[in-house]
């Protein structure tokens, strides 16, 4: 009797153990259907350089960029109203957008006939002047659904010089908005990446303007 007590606990236990270990894998086969599918987008951008040199190329440094708080998250940011924003958990950028962006404008520069030397965050190396920048916005304004636009809005500011390091030369602020054929993540970054080559087009302008009226106060 003591014998078939024994087996029948034995018999209960192993199909505890049982229910147990097929709990545990339903449980790690939802979670592993659960886990979400996030798509991550970088920047990329087509230099023309349209500016001409008409001084000896300078050496700038290139400051760390910032940026508004909620435009300094990787996720996609989306204007769904007059006052409201949405981020995209599930479609991110691959890094940081002040820091996306700060490295494009940096490549940028080092392909323009204007600069001879981009000096970057991470080196001591002095330069003839400093190029620090502010993400204002980076959304995908969705408001109207059949006019959906890319927006970038860029605070450049040009500082060194003659007069000193921190001297600021010029400072503004850069708007481009692209109109999007459908609103998608990838038509979105696109969007961003032209918005960003038309900023640079125009800045990159600016900076000979700048540059060419520091030559003659040297002059």
């Amino acid at each position: 009797m003591k014998n078939l007590t024994r087996i029948k606990n034995s018999i209960m236990f192993q199909c505890l153990i049982l229910c147990i270990l097929v709990f545990s894998g339903c449980v790690s086969v939802g979670l592993q259907k659960a886990a979400p599918d996030i798509k991550t987008y970088s920047l990329e951008l087509n230099a023309p350089h349209q500016a001409a040199a008409s001084n000896a190329p300078v050496s700038v440094r290139v400051n760390a960029f910032s940026a508004v708080p909620f435009f300094n998250d990787r996720y996609l940011a989306y204007r769904s109203g007059e006052t409201t924003y949405e981020q995209d958990f599930y479609n991110q950028l691959i890094t940081a957008p002040a820091k996306l962006i700060q490295d494009e404008v940096a490549v940028w520069l080092k392909g323009s006939p204007l600069v001879a030397v981009v000096v970057t965050p991470s080196m001591v190396t002095a330069a003839d002047y400093a190029v620090d920048g502010r993400v204002i916005e980076l959304s995908g304004d969705y408001r109207s659904e059949s006019s959906p636009k890319a927006v970038v809005k860029i605070q450049m500011t040009v500082s060194g010089g003659h007069a000193g390091a921190n001297t600021v030369l010029s400072q503004k602020i850069y708007v481009a908005e692209i109109p999007m054929k459908q609103i998608s993540p990838v038509v979105l970054t696109e969007g961003w990446s032209q918005g960003l080559g038309q900023i640079m087009t125009g800045f990159e302008a600016d900076l000979g303007l700048c540059l060419t009226t520091q030559a003659k106060k040297q002059a």
